[in-house]
């Protein structure tokens, strides 16, 4: 999630400006590393793609930057508008996980609960290895997970979500998870 700082409050007409290192621009891609599970062992796996919480359908004048200035530098930018896949757990906003403050623009990270939610519902191998990263990280525990996933059930015909499925992917990452 980005946010534009109050103090600032015509943030979106500075223009970007090629000359300059990308990282300076106000725009912010994070490589966080996600390892992917080969065998048993974890390796680092070197991809740079940015999923954002925005609206996929009708982006705002920020989001269009984002998408635009990753485009130019070969970057896969997405706006991804989670609360349109998945019922939001309670508490969501106040587990953002605060990046750091960009010149003008300050830079969260979705709630890993609603992210590892997400990746339950779609279950992927490399998804289920996402989830492990999370709680190998200490960023998702997963009886607090298990919790809000019920919390989420109730609600999943409300999404596209398959409860049996999402259920069934949950235990898959018990078992993968050795808890």
């Amino acid at each position: 999630m980005i946010s534009r700082s109050k103090d600032e409050p015509h943030w979106i007409h500075r223009k970007y400006n090629p000359s300059c290192n990308f990282w300076e621009n106000e725009f912010l891609a994070l490589d966080l590393g996600w390892r992917k599970r080969a065998g048993h062992a974890w390796k680092y796996a070197h991809t740079i793609d940015i999923d954002f919480i925005g609206d996929d359908v009708s982006p705002d004048e920020l989001q269009k930057f984002i998408i635009q200035a990753a485009k130019e530098r070969k970057i896969v930018a997405e706006a991804v508008a989670l609360d349109r896949f998945i019922p939001l757990p309670n508490g969501s906003d106040q587990r953002m996980i605060h990046i750091g403050q960009f010149g003008n623009l300050e830079v969260f990270s979705a709630d890993p609960y609603s992210i590892a939610l997400s990746k339950l519902d779609r279950g992927f191998d490399t998804d289920i290895d996402d989830i492990i990263f999370l709680v190998k990280h200490h960023r998702v525990d997963i009886p607090k997970l298990e919790r809000i996933m019920q919390e989420a059930l109730p609600r999943a015909h409300e999404f596209d979500m398959n409860a049996t499925e999402v259920m069934a992917h949950f235990k898959v990452l018990k078992d993968r998870s050795r808890l």
